[in-house]
């Protein structure tokens, strides 16, 4: 989810319908109250998916995820950019012969994007994370392959008050995976790089941006052949050193999935949880403060599967939350969005 400069929202996702059940992208323009003004559908024969959307200047937006209808490759990272009223502008298709797939998206503040994932086709590794910096017409200005000898990627991205941009996602080793967090510079020169080992199965999945140059990061901790993870949640200073760390959950699994700065200092997170709640999943919604200290929280849903994948400031201090429900709606799964009113306290 991102939001649109005249107001309202930009949704992205994946829709499966008709002959073959394959992916197609699915992309929504709402209003400030959450009405459709226009919806679209992109895709092949094949599954094409998109993972991450970017509002641009001009009211449009810009998506990224992976094609396997076409390119070079098993799957190829693509991206695309839509006007204002939801037309294609431009598509580009990257990879090798492997596979290639984007993960995150962030509009540059000079213009532009970065696109966060990984590939499989270059690199040291399995798989490395690939970064790529996107001109506004799709063309790449530079792009960036980082990791070890294992299995490594990025997720999500935003761009730093300082220059530049952070970006968290995984670093696999042979015991397992790490959480990694790193700076670049504008140019996509490595600042500093930090993992953080917790338990066998982890990867940091969101960031946010303070504005002293820290960070918020969340991410899930677990073990492989558990059925229990944990959310994790570290606030970082501008060169990556540890103000304080977290482990949120309970004995099932608790993911979180976005993160958007707090008013009054810490973050607000978006997480599925299993621990508790009405279903079989349900939208955990917290706040913590500067110190990392839990301030109110929220659980959203019915009795199936509903989780939050996107977390956006709505108007007047609200929050806006986006993901799938499969307790309402028309088909297995649906698009779920909903506007949350916060607390007196904040």
């Amino acid at each position: 989810m991102a939001r649109a400069p005249a107001g309202g929202w930009l949704l992205a996702g994946n829709s499966r319908e008709g002959p073959g059940l394959s992916f197609d992208a699915l992309l929504l323009r709402l209003d400030r109250e959450g009405r459709s003004l226009w919806e679209r559908r992109f895709g092949g024969p094949d599954t094409d998916q998109v993972f991450a959307i970017a509002s641009t200047r001009d009211g449009g937006a810009a998506a990224a995820g992976h094609t396997r209808s076409q390119g070079a490759g098993e799957s190829d990272l693509w991206l695309f950019r839509l006007d204002a009223r939801g037309n294609l502008l431009w598509e580009r298709v990257l990879g090798g012969a492997a596979n290639e797939r984007a993960r995150g998206i962030a509009a540059a503040p000079e213009g532009g994007f970065l696109v966060s994932g990984f590939t499989a086709s270059r690199g040291a590794g399995d798989r490395d994370a690939w970064i790529l910096r996107i001109d506004a017409a799709g063309r790449v200005l530079w792009e960036r392959v980082l990791g070890g000898p294992g299995d490594d990627g990025a997720f999500h991205a935003s761009p730093h008050p300082e220059g530049g941009f952070a970006i968290v996602g995984y670093w696999g080793q042979e015991s397992g995976y790490d959480l990694w967090v790193l700076r670049l510079d504008e140019t996509g020169e490595e600042l500093w790089s930090h993992r953080f080992d917790r338990s066998a199965f982890e990867a940091a999945t969101a960031v946010s941006t303070l504005p002293d140059g820290g960070l918020v990061v969340a991410g899930v901790t677990g073990m492989p052949d558990s059925l229990q993870d944990n959310v994790w949640l570290a606030g970082l200073d501008r060169e990556g050193a540890v103000r304080w760390e977290r482990m949120l959950g309970g004995p099932a699994r608790d993911n979180a999935w976005a993160i958007t700065p707090r008013a009054a200092g810490g973050a607000v997170v978006a997480a599925a949880t299993s621990s508790q709640g009405a279903g079989s999943a349900d939208a955990w919604l917290f706040a913590v403060d500067a110190s990392g200290e839990m301030v109110w929280e929220r659980i959203v849903g019915g009795a199936k599967w509903d989780k939050p994948m996107a977390l956006e400031s709505g108007v007047d201090g609200a929050l806006v939350v986006a993901g799938t429900t499969t307790t309402r709606g028309a088909g297995y799964e649906d698009y779920w969005i909903f506007e949350l009113t916060l607390p007196e306290t904040e």
